[in-house]
């Protein structure tokens, strides 16, 4: 089933019931919404959300794309309400793209601007937002085996290595000091810990037998 208009958004599981609602979305998504990658129709979604967050995630999430494209802050506030909370990115994840002949960005300087509209916007309406290193691997020597993961999957273009290692609190808050030292505080540190405190201790697989 070929799917239009799908984007990127991060799931975190709350408690037993979130854990639950997790793998049925999954087997749906694999079982009747797999086109090139497994999909899931946003009613569904919304359908079993009892017990899991949502986040905006990346690039590829419909919020950053509109502030990308210049959307209208109505817009973007309208697509926040369906999060629990906002991601913004270090500018290594975006570097990519100053590549892509968008006139609005051609700098390092025009990604901070970026984010720092987004975390405008967040802070107007009262949306939490919690600065996130997107990380794909641990350390940065390890960005050539994602690269050759990109190869085999077909996406054979030339790219570039991007550092989306994991990044230490000191330098997430380097990274996000150009928001002011008691938001990139806030975005780091405190956002973080209020996420991570609504989770409770939920494993994938509980111990013991458990067919």
């Amino acid at each position: 089933m070929r799917v239009k208009g799908a984007y990127h958004f991060i799931i975190l599981v709350k408690n037993r019931e979130g854990l639950r609602n997790l793998y049925k979305l999954v087997s749906i998504s694999h079982l009747n919404y797999s086109y090139r990658t497994p999909k899931i129709p946003r009613q569904t979604l919304i359908e079993l959300s009892d017990g899991l967050i949502f986040g905006t995630a990346c690039e590829q999430g419909e919020v950053f794309k509109s502030v990308i494209s210049g959307a209208t802050d109505e817009k973007i506030i309208e697509q926040l309400a369906f999060y629990d909370y906002a991601e913004i990115m270090p500018v290594e994840n975006n570097k990519f793209l100053k590549s892509l002949k968008i006139d609005s960005i051609e700098t390092d300087d025009d990604i901070r601007k970026l984010n720092k509209r987004l975390f405008d916007i967040c802070k107007s309406i009262g949306k939490t937002v919690v600065a996130t290193s997107d990380a794909h691997f641990q350390d940065p020597e390890e960005g050539v085996y994602r690269l050759a993961i990109q190869h085999y999957i077909g996406m054979k273009e030339k790219r570039d290595i991007v550092n989306l290692c994991f990044l230490t609190t000191a330098e997430m808050l380097e990274e996000f000091k150009y928001l002011g030292k008691e938001a990139a505080i806030e975005i780091v540190i405190t956002n973080t810990r209020k996420i991570a405190d609504l989770i409770e201790d939920v494993k994938p697989v509980p111990d013991g037998f458990y067919p």
